[in-house]
């Protein structure tokens, strides 16, 4: 075999190149010829546009000139999802809708393959501003729960926020057709907050309980858009506990968005606002912009108000389920606290949360705090989460709170279940313990 010199080597490897450059060349020229004769390329789908966004309708959707073409169109492809059909439905329900409501209503209701919620909210919209009562008719006649609750809801609640009054007294006399009178009260308030104050004040003026709970309601919706003004008007119309209440109320959806401007108006108020809840819940409402953001805010307060904002933490973190580590991550901040109510609460509610979803994890984790009242507090939640499901594991985490009073407690409520459960059991376990270990009161009351 001859021996390959560097310089034929590289003449070798200039040749492949050029071939390879060549028959490239041919293949996008062959390419470009077939596509050519074939017609021209259909654009991709990553490449288009949302037809709402485009403004155009697709061109297998053009030739269609009528509903009942249109609606044969939708028929014959009812077995796939058909995105340029179901547009232009719905720009033709949209159109008549304008000119007959009942119309457009039997002809959504004839396509049980279409996506029908977003042209029976927009059809019930249009005819709630219109003729509500007879909308509200129209949609409890429907036979389907789902489109029945869907047209009743789009009704009320647009009904609610255009003539409140007359919605309010329509239901007065024939219900809220099962939506949540609250419910309607809040589309109101989000809507237009003075006019829903003026009508609770005139509509519930008699009734002082059910009138402040309707202006705590609307005022809170009206802390999610406006919050400043949401507390002007606490401060106006509220005096002595309740105000000192409410104002810790309303500062929380105002923490929710901006945390930072929330906590500098609390900060000048005077000290009866400075109470434990009121950090708590601004500590918890902070937590779910992120850890980092509400152990940031806590570091800059005093440990009298530092403590019960990080409990409150740690409840947001605890109750966060969309994050895999938040059991753990609110743990960690739970056992940061020194021993007290604020640490106890903490511990609790980490063992309760994490219970739910991993209960062997949390038994772990509670079984290897240092004792003291505060894991007595965790423990008592392990026992009350195990009672249904394991009474007799729960019995054994009782015994094992150091306090007299939670152990006796937590013992009562697992003994009860067990008993009721497996009294056979139960007995058989209770005749291997030492008189010592049940309180006598529970032995009479359980053992006879």
């Amino acid at each position: 075999m001859m021996k390959m010199t560097p310089l034929l080597w590289w003449r070798h490897a200039i040749a492949l190149v050029i071939g390879l450059g060549l028959g490239l060349l041919v293949s996008r020229q062959l390419s470009e010829a077939g596509r050519a004769a074939a017609g021209p390329e259909e654009e991709s789908i990553a490449s288009r546009k949302p037809l709402e966004e485009s403004g155009e309708v697709p061109g297998d959707a053009v030739p269609v000139t009528t509903l009942d073409q249109l609606e044969q169109r939708l028929q014959h492809h009812a077995s796939r999802y058909h995105p340029q059909l179901e547009w232009q439905f719905r720009h033709e329900i949209y159109q008549l809708a304008e000119e007959d409501l009942p119309a457009a209503l039997e002809l959504i209701l004839r396509q049980p393959n279409l996506n029908r919620e977003s042209p029976m909210r927009h059809l019930f919209t249009r005819w709630a501003e219109v003729a509500p009562v007879e909308a509200l008719a129209v949609g409890q006649a429907l036979k389907d729960g789902q489109m029945r609750f869907l047209a009743c809801y789009q009704v009320l609640t647009n009904w609610m926020v255009l003539d409140p009054e007359s919605a309010l007294d329509h239901m007065e006399e024939h219900g809220t057709y099962g939506e949540s009178e609250d419910t309607l009260w809040r589309h109101l308030a989000h809507a237009d907050a003075d006019k829903a104050l003026e009508l609770a004040a005139s509509r519930f003026g008699g009734d002082e309980k059910k009138r402040r709970e309707m202006e705590d309601d609307i005022v809170y919706a009206l802390a999610n858009s406006d919050p400043e003004r949401a507390v002007r008007w606490v401060f106006e119309n509220r005096a002595g506990d309740t105000l000192v209440k409410d104002v810790g109320r309303v500062l929380s959806p105002w923490a929710r968005f901006r945390p930072e401007a929330a906590m500098d108006y609390l900060s000048s108020l005077p000290d009866e606002f400075h109470q434990p809840r009121v950090y708590g819940e601004l500590g918890r409402t902070i937590s779910l912009r992120g850890q980092e953001l509400g152990l940031e805010i806590a570091e800059s307060l005093p440990d009298d108000r530092k403590e019960p904002f990080l409990a409150g933490v740690v409840r947001g973190l605890a109750m966060d389920t969309a994050e895999h580590h938040a059991p753990a991550n609110a743990a960690a901040v739970a056992e940061s606290l020194p021993e007290g109510s604020a640490r106890a609460s903490a511990l609790a509610t980490v063992a309760l949360r994490w219970a739910d979803s991993d209960l062997h994890e949390a038994s772990e984790w509670v079984g290897n705090l240092p004792r003291s009242p505060s894991r007595d507090s965790a423990v008592s939640m392990l026992v009350h989460r195990l009672t249904d499901t394991d009474p007799e594991a729960a019995t054994i985490w009782a015994l094992d709170i150091d306090g007299d009073q939670k152990r006796s407690t937590a013992l009562e409520q697992s003994l009860r279940s067990w008993v009721k459960k497996d009294r056979p059991a139960a007995e058989l376990w209770f005749g291997d313990q030492a008189a010592e270990t049940i309180p006598e009161a529970l032995r009479r009351k359980f053992f006879k």
